[in-house]
């Protein structure tokens, strides 16, 4: 990513988003495996963002 001059900032972002879309779309595979599609992707946004009463870091 060096090469396509993003910053350090541009770089970090796209790294923890490339990881939200891995988990969401684990949730969904695991869903159509017979999972609880709602359950799970609760589980993921708790581990994204923290306890529903906590708000996530505002960007930078």
């Amino acid at each position: 990513m060096a090469e396509c001059g993003l910053s350090g900032d541009e770089r970090h972002f796209l790294r923890h988003l490339h990881v939200a879309e891995k988990q969401l779309n684990e949730a969904f595979s695991q869903a159509r495996q017979g999972g609880t599609l709602e359950a799970r992707i609760s589980e993921v946004y708790r581990e994204m963002y923290g306890s529903p009463r906590r708000r996530a870091p505002a960007p930078r």
